[in-house]
């Protein structure tokens, strides 16, 4: 019997890769890992839509426009049939059965699992940044409930899935993945437009940490002012 389980993949111009990875992901489906299979077009100008659709996915949204990551996984969520989900990017390469039976299987023992890239460094450094994602159905209802605020984030679904997660103690497990990649987006979109992405998402992360960035900046600007009164003194000094 398949796991109820939905499988969502938001993807922006991705006609090179989406076919791929929704054919991967069929293979786990006729495996009875998945129940359906989402593709959520975010306002792309390519093919992405269509080739999602002849690769096979049970369901292709086609958004007229773009407005960033966490806006197409709710699309996604909103026409799921299940609780459980699973998250995959549209560029990933090496993508097989096993790292689908990773993450489900460590699910088992989690609200929220996040599979890293074993063999890319970036991903090891700060593995809590991925995108291969395992939801249970407590933390798919928990992650509805914060719409407004992640959908605003744009590009920081993933940092605000973690804080909902560690707010409201729910369990978190790693899982490395090996033999799978993603493209890097200098490849994808060249050098000028890879840092604009990484530009947009620093912003992203600014809006995420907005409060934190403001009391560290409260606080060095304190501990300036309290300097200057005990050195003025001394420079007053005859």
């Amino acid at each position: 019997m398949d796991k109820k389980i939905s499988c969502i993949i938001p993807a922006y111009n991705e006609e090179k890769y989406i076919g791929g990875v929704v054919r991967a992901t069929l293979k786990a489906k006729a495996n009875g890992l998945l129940s359906e299979i989402i593709v959520i077009s975010d306002g792309s100008h390519d093919n992405t839509a269509k080739k999602a659709k002849s690769a096979g996915a049970d369901l292709v949204i086609d958004l007229k426009e773009n407005k960033g990551k966490a806006n197409a996984v709710y699309a996604g969520l909103d026409k799921a049939k299940n609780k459980s989900i699973l998250m995959l990017d549209a560029d990933l390469v090496g993508l097989k059965n096993h790292h689908f039976e990773e993450l489900i299987k460590t699910g088992e023992n989690a609200d929220l699992v996040i599979g890293y890239f074993e063999e890319d460094v970036r991903q090891n450094i700060a593995p809590q940044l991925s995108g291969q994602r395992f939801m249970n159905e407590k933390m798919t209802e928990l992650f509805l409930q914060s719409r407004q605020r992640i959908a605003e984030s744009r590009y920081g679904i993933e940092i605000l899935m973690n804080r909902q997660a560690n707010k409201e103690d729910l369990k978190t497990l790693m899982v490395p993945l090996r033999g799978i990649l993603h493209i890097t987006k200098t490849k994808k979109y060249g050098i000028g437009r890879a840092l604009w992405q990484k530009l947009h998402f620093s912003l992203a992360m600014t809006n995420v940490y907005r409060k934190l960035l403001l009391s560290i900046l409260a606080l060095v600007v304190i501990i300036a002012i309290v300097a200057l009164i005990l050195w003025l003194p001394i420079f007053n000094n005859p």
